[in-house]
């Protein structure tokens, strides 16, 4: 995890990487996983080919969680970033 935001019911949002993807995770106030965001309380993006690095996350005025950072786009030499900007459901 990089980056951590709290939502105004008290929930718990993550963001960071799992397996080279962009990976959120949503707790409730217990800190169980929330298994009403994508059923098991986790979701993972691949944004590219490459890696994907999850960085930051806000939640906008709707709920909606907004997780930015950058991915490989040239996987032959891992030295060619470009930014990323993912919008989930809340």
């Amino acid at each position: 995890a990089y980056s951590m935001a709290i939502a105004s019911d008290g929930k718990i949002v993550v963001a960071g990487v799992a397996n080279n993807d962009f990976a959120v995770a949503r707790y409730n106030t217990d800190g169980s996983l929330d298994t009403s965001f994508d059923s098991d309380g986790k979701v993972t993006k691949a944004i590219g080919n490459g890696n994907d690095y999850a960085t930051d996350i806000v939640l906008d005025g709707a709920g909606k969680i907004v997780v930015a950072g950058y991915y490989d786009s040239d996987t032959s030499n891992n030295t060619n970033y470009d930014f990323a900007l993912v919008r989930y459901w809340p």
